[in-house]
């Protein structure tokens, strides 16, 4: 492990040996990090939390406790993902996305900046969520989905669809 000299990382912690931790990070009790992850300046991660291979969390990220993260994800600046969320693989977060407690996301998805997940909903894999999407509690964006920006969600996307316009309608054609 890399760690600059200002971070903080419990010796409870388990950080693979080739893990770089940036300046003012603090890594709790119970947190595992795999190999190949870099975690810019003040990335904070509450433990227990498990962090697969290969992810790249920017500056001001916070994890909280009880998350799972595959691999390969690029979180960008200040990045929130609350208890109990599970992140799949290869998902790309823009800035000040934030995810509630008891998210899932799966694999390859895409959230574009100020992105509102809230608790309980689920975002399944290859979704795209432009910019300033909000998602109410409970939540459900099917598959290859695509909702594109700021546009009022009021239900659940069905796999495949496009989310445009306002009032909002479903369109031919998602991400997939």
């Amino acid at each position: 492990m890399k760690a600059h000299a200002t971070a903080l990382v419990d010796p409870a912690a388990t950080v693979a040996s080739d893990v770089e931790i940036g300046p003012f990070c603090i890594i709790g009790a119970g947190v595992r990090i795999g190999p190949g992850c870099s975690l810019g300046p003040r990335v904070s991660v509450r433990g227990p939390a498990v962090l697969g291979r290969d992810n790249r969390l920017h500056a001001n990220v916070s994890i909280e406790s009880s998350v799972t993260i595959g691999d390969a994800n690029v979180l960008r600046e200040s990045a929130h993902v609350s208890a109990g969320a599970t992140v799949g693989s290869r998902n790309r977060f823009g800035t000040w996305v934030d995810l509630g407690a008891g998210v899932v996301v799966g694999d390859d998805a895409v959230l574009g900046s100020f992105v509102v997940v809230a608790d309980r909903c689920v975002v399944g894999s290859r979704a795209k969520l432009e910019g300033q999407t909000v998602l109410e509690p409970g939540m459900t964006v099917g598959a290859g989905a695509r909702i594109r920006s700021q546009v009022p969600v009021a239900g659940d996307v069905p796999e495949s669809a496009l989310l445009d316009g306002n009032p909002a309608e479903i369109q031919a054609g998602g991400a997939a």
